[in-house]
C-alpha cells in the first residue's frame, strides 16, 4: 500500500469541511423548523431555506472551486449563524448546528485545507467583488428571514426570490442579469422596507446598499462580460525552439524551411 499524498491528504480535508457544512445546514433546518423561535413561521422556514442555500453554495465550491475565498465566506456565514443562534434557545439541535458551523470553519483554515486551496487558485480568477456579489444575492432568503421577527412583507418574499434567481442568473454570466441588479434591486428593496419596523428597515436598507454598490462595479461588470479574445500580429520564433514533430505537421523541414513538394 502506497502512503498518502500531500496533495490527497489536503483534498480530503475539503472533502470532510464540505461534508461537515451539509451537517450543519441540516442542523439548522431542524432547528430553525421544527423548535420554537422568536420568528413567525414563515419567517424562521425564509431564514433556514437561506442558511441551507449558502452552506449547500459553499459546500460545493469548497469541492469544486476551492479557495481562500472560500473559508473566508464561511467565516462570514459562521458570525451570521451564531448571531441568529444567541437568539434561540439552546436545544439539542441548537449545539449540532452550532458545533458543526464552527467545526466546518475551523477545518477550512487548517493548513492542510490552505495548501489545497493554494494549490488550485488560478490567474484568471472571478474578482472578489463579483464573488461576493453572487453569494450575498443567494443569502437574501436569510437575511429576509432574519429582519423579519414581525413578519415578512410582500416586498420581502419577493426581494428574497428575486435574489436567488438574479444571483443564479449573474453566476451563469449573464450581462442582463447584473443590469436588473443594478435598476432593479433598488426599487424591489424599496418595496421591502415598506411596512417593517424600523431597525428591520434599517437592516434591510444597509444589505441592499451593499448589493448595489458591489453590482456598480467594473468588477462585477468585467465578470459577466468577460472580454473578446482579440487578433494578435504573428511573432516569429526560432525554428530550434519548436519541436520537430510540430514543424513537421506545419509543413516546415528541421530548419524551419518550407518542405519542397514530391
Amino acid at each position: 500500500m502506497t502512503a498518502p499524498t500531500p496533495e490527497r491528504h489536503a483534498s480530503t480535508a475539503l472533502v470532510r469541511a464540505a461534508a461537515v457544512l451539509v451537517i450543519a445546514a441540516i442542523a439548522w433546518v431542524a432547528r430553525l423548523t421544527f423548535a420554537p423561535t422568536p420568528w413567525p413561521e414563515a419567517a424562521a422556514a425564509l431564514l433556514a431555506s437561506g442558511v441551507v442555500l449558502l452552506n449547500a453554495v459553499l459546500a460545493v465550491a469548497a469541492l469544486l472551486s476551492p479557495g481562500r475565498w472560500v473559508a473566508i465566506s464561511v467565516t462570514v456565514l459562521l458570525a451570521f449563524e451564531l448571531s441568529v443562534a444567541v437568539a434561540l434557545d439552546i436545544t439539542p439541535g441548537w449545539w449540532i448546528a452550532v458545533a458543526a458551523a464552527t467545526l466546518a470553519t475551523a477545518m477550512l483554515w487548517r493548513r492542510r485545507a490552505l495548501e489545497a486551496m493554494a494549490a488550485v487558485s488560478r490567474p484568471d480568477r472571478v474578482p472578489a467583488s463579483a464573488t461576493t456579489l453572487a453569494l450575498t444575492l443567494a443569502g437574501s432568503p436569510a437575511v429576509v428571514g432574519a429582519l423579519g421577527y414581525a413578519g415578512v412583507t410582500t416586498g420581502g418574499w419577493v426581494l428574497a426570490a428575486a435574489g436567488v434567481i438574479l444571483g443564479w442568473a449573474y453566476m451563469r454570466a449573464l450581462v442582463r442579469a447584473l443590469w436588473a441588479i443594478r435598476l432593479g434591486w433598488p426599487v424591489l428593496a424599496a418595496w421591502a422596507v415598506i411596512g417593517l419596523e424600523l431597525w428591520a428597515a434599517a437592516g434591510l436598507g444597509v444589505f441592499a446598499a451593499v448589493v448595489t454598490v458591489l453590482a456598480w462595479s467594473k468588477p462585477a461588470l468585467a465578470a459577466a462580460n468577460p472580454l473578446a479574445p482579440q487578433r494578435v500580429s504573428p511573432v516569429p520564433i526560432l525554428p530550434e525552439m519548436v519541436p520537430p514533430d510540430v514543424l513537421g505537421a506545419a509543413g516546415f523541414d528541421p530548419k524551419g524551411r518550407p518542405k519542397k513538394k514530391d
